[in-house]
């Protein structure tokens, strides 16, 4: 299932919030596995998004970053992932990475809603992950 939250902290400090809780009390995270940051809400209408993701990029990145595009679409099938990926992709200057992006624009299509971030890998939060990191820092 899918639990969406509003919060009035930064989202990304939410983020670094769980990942210290779950380091301090690990077995309070047995249902919640993501938790991914949005930082703009938008109308699920492709120029919309790209240019909300456009803005979100520009005062996060520097002209030598390089990016990728990330969709996730749920109960929307009138938006297609390319489409979208092409569109946002065409307003930001920046060079694509695929493999290993310093920047990752992530873009959340729920229904007739879209949430975009610009994130780096590690500002989302897996408590899979984060467990796993537990357990390897305690092995040794």
């Amino acid at each position: 299932g899918l639990v969406t939250g509003v919060t009035h902290i930064d989202p990304l400090q939410v983020i670094d919030r769980l990942k210290g809780l779950v380091h301090d009390e690990e077995w309070r995270f047995r249902y919640v596995l993501r938790v991914i940051p949005v930082e703009l809400v938008t109308d699920s209408n492709p120029t919309e998004i790209a240019l909300g993701a456009a803005d979100l990029s520009k005062k996060k990145m520097i002209p030598s970053d390089s990016f990728r595009v990330t969709v996730e679409k749920r109960h929307n099938s009138s938006l297609k992932s390319l489409d979208l990926v092409r569109t946002i992709a065409k307003e930001i200057n920046n060079s694509v990475n695929l493999a290993d992006p310093k920047w990752i624009i992530l873009i959340e299509v729920l229904g007739n809603v879209t949430g975009i971030a610009v994130l780096r890998r590690d500002q989302v939060f897996s408590s899979i992950l984060e467990k796993r990191e537990i357990g390897a820092t305690s092995d040794n």
